[in-house]
């Protein structure tokens, strides 16, 4: 009988393994049997931990909820000890956007399984919309409402700001890290940071 700690371990391999199948084949393509193969369990251990295939979805969108909260809070306790912004700290926190939520290793396969799904299944397509753009968005939006309030930028439009915003992270992850390949971090991270000296100009934030 496994521990707890084991049982845990099990069902994390196995929701791991789906998403790597998902974002390979696609979600309708993968099969409980097709998992269990990549998970080194069988079938009915999947169906111990998971009810179905659609309950292990739902585990993966649930974890990109907990890496969005946990962004959520670490920025806002950074945004509340700050005594000013910079550009250099808006193209960092771009940056970061990047790395650890489109590159996140659960957020980019489940964006790519969405993506191939989307063509055909309209909640694939409302999922790959909330997590590619609501999700980011609505927070950015946040931001620049509560920058416009304490005075480092001047009031405007925060939804604007942050679609302006969010657009130079998502043109530099389309560019050089989705699709076959090795993603060119590098690159994309440069290309925001010109993106975000750019804007940061025109609001008049300081370097």
């Amino acid at each position: 009988m496994q521990t707890e700690g084991e049982s845990t371990a099990t069902r994390d391999r196995i929701a791991n393994e789906a998403l790597r199948l998902f974002s390979q084949k696609g979600y309708s393509a993968a099969s409980i049997r097709a998992i269990g193969a990549m998970a080194g369990v069988k079938e009915s251990t999947i169906y111990y931990h998971f009810k179905n295939k659609q309950d292990i979805m739902d585990t993966l969108l649930k974890r990109v909820e907990t890496i969005v909260s946990e962004m959520k809070k670490s920025f806002a306790e950074a945004f509340a000890a700050a005594g000013e912004i910079s550009a250099g700290a808006m193209a960092t926190v771009a940056e970061g956007v990047l790395m650890n939520y489109l590159m996140n290793e659960n957020v980019y396969p489940l964006m790519m399984t969405l993506s191939i799904e989307r063509m055909q299944a309209e909640e694939a397509q409302r999922e790959y919309k909330r997590i590619m753009f609501e999700l980011p968005l609505e927070h950015q939006e946040a931001v620049f409402a509560q920058m416009a309030e304490r005075g480092f930028i001047a009031r405007g439009d925060a939804r604007a700001l942050a679609e302006e915003y969010f657009g130079i992270i998502h043109l530099a992850f389309e560019r050089f890290c989705v699709g076959c390949g090795k993603a060119d971090t590098d690159k994309a991270r440069a290309q925001i940071r010109r993106g975000i000296k750019l804007l940061c100009e025109r609001e008049g934030i300081p370097e």
